[in-house]
């Protein structure tokens, strides 16, 4: 992006790549620089909080229209839908990592085995829990384990605990996956 033209009516040219954007979005990404430049001349002492970028149409387009058609929700919750999955193709490859891959019997069952071994150590239904892994095939199986417990899990790494630590969420139940 760069300015050019006189001093008396600048001209903003913005150069985009076509093969990841078209021309509608380049306009509305171009546009929403020109909303910005207009609203901090305007009233530059005014909060950022208090202005939108958007205006009516383009907040309905993001909201609805990139949204695609309406859809009903399922019947099931996103576990269930997946244990239907596990059921009806439970030979199917689910998920691949690298050179591993599980199949939906495999991973629904490794899920299970980590919901039991939840509940058996006394969490229960809301209690926040960590899934403290790397983002693979096993951060994906204790996923699906905090959803089949009924519980809640929290934001957390390797490196997020305090030293000795067995609380890293908050909550009076937390504990680690």
């Amino acid at each position: 992006m760069r300015w050019t033209g006189g001093e008396e009516r600048p001209v903003l040219r913005l150069r985009y790549r076509t093969d990841v954007l078209d021309a509608a979005c380049a306009k509305r990404i171009a546009g929403y620089h020109l909303t910005a430049l207009r609203l901090m001349t305007a009233d530059v002492d005014a909060g950022h909080t208090e202005r939108s970028l958007l205006d009516d149409d383009e907040v309905r387009e993001q909201l609805e229209g990139f949204a695609g058609p309406h859809r009903p929700l399922p019947d099931a919750r996103a576990h269930e839908l997946f244990e239907r999955r596990a059921r009806e193709h439970p030979e199917a490859v689910a998920a691949v990592r690298g050179d591993r891959e599980w199949t939906y019997g495999e991973l629904n069952a490794r899920a299970n085995r980590l919901a039991r071994a939840l509940l058996a150590r006394g969490v229960g239904r809301e209690d926040v829990v960590a899934v403290v892994t790397e983002r693979d095939l096993d951060w994906l199986a204790a996923t699906l384990a905090v959803f089949k417990a009924g519980v809640c899990t929290c934001r957390s790494s390797r490196t997020s605990p305090p030293a000795g630590s067995r609380r890293p969420c908050p909550g009076p139940a937390a504990a680690w996956c």
